[in-house]
């Protein structure tokens, strides 16, 4: 692996230029106009999930409890691909919390288009359900049926 970035004080995974130049086989522009919410966005499988949709064109918004690491992660994304994306510091175990970041993101971009569920300390098919369940009590689906992916468990239909 490359020498790690000296703005993340990790010393595990891939390093921030390593996530903004990985070859991926999606094709580029893949998400553009798609709005992508990631739960545990600063770190792990969301920092890098953060990553690749950024690099796919989709408008990105992460959470997690840790402010400093989720703003290292929008610094990085918006120094390495020129992209803003934005965040929210919040506990996904706090249903208030969520349901009002969820209204904010859907007020300031008029719709969620994918979920990735990738906070650790919780439980991803609860917090899987308690995203779902906030977007379904507000109406705010476009079809009939989304697809979440949960980070431990994979794709669930929701």
């Amino acid at each position: 692996m490359a020498e790690k970035s000296t703005s993340n004080a990790r010393t595990w995974g891939a390093a921030d230029e390593e996530l903004a130049a990985y070859p991926t086989v999606y094709a580029e522009g893949l998400m553009n106009g798609q709005v992508v919410v990631i739960s545990g966005g600063g770190s792990g499988i969301g920092r890098a999930a953060a990553f690749l949709f950024a690099r796919l064109g989709a408008e990105v918004v992460i959470c997690g409890r840790t402010e400093d690491k989720l703003q290292r992660v929008c610094d990085a994304i918006e120094r390495l691909l020129d992209k803003k994306i934005s965040y929210r510091s919040l506990s996904t175990r706090n249903p208030e919390m969520v349901d009002q970041f969820i209204s904010d993101v859907w007020n300031e971009n008029g719709k969620i288009d994918c979920l990735v569920n990738s906070a650790g300390g919780a439980f991803c098919s609860a917090c899987s359900r308690l995203f779902s369940e906030r977007l379904e009590h507000r109406g705010r689906y476009e079809s009939e049926r989304h697809l979440a992916y949960d980070a431990k468990h994979g794709p669930a239909l929701a």
